[in-house]
């Protein structure tokens, strides 16, 4: 019983932590039914676990989420990918197009220079 609890409550922090990329110490502890004083405790497990990478900052008592991992994959999660990758491969096709154009007017100035 203890196991399968432990289970839960590392699912439900996992899930609260894919919807915000900074909780607070109250939010993880009202979701996971346990006192603020244990979440650090239950941020590390996850932490150890490979569930989440995470910063706590416990001046602010705020959870700093890198990354979470997902129960499923869903529709949602695939149209942030796509948009993710789209972005970025806009970013790389700006970037190409810079690097060819600093090109360019380095060959025509030494050219010029020739």
């Amino acid at each position: 019983m203890e196991e399968s609890l432990r289970k839960i409550r590392l699912l439900s922090l996992c899930s609260l932590a894919s919807s915000k990329a900074t909780l607070k110490y109250s939010e993880i502890a009202s979701s996971m039914q346990i006192l603020e004083s244990e979440v650090e405790s239950w941020v590390i497990k996850a932490i150890t676990a490979k569930l989440m990478d995470a910063k706590m900052d416990q001046i602010t008592k705020t959870v700093a989420v890198n990354h979470c991992a997902d129960r499923v994959f869903t529709t949602k999660q695939w149209v942030s990918l796509r948009e993710k990758l789209s972005t970025w491969r806009d970013s790389m096709r700006n970037l190409l197009a810079s690097i060819e154009t600093a090109r360019q007017t380095q060959l025509q100035e030494l050219q010029a220079s020739c």
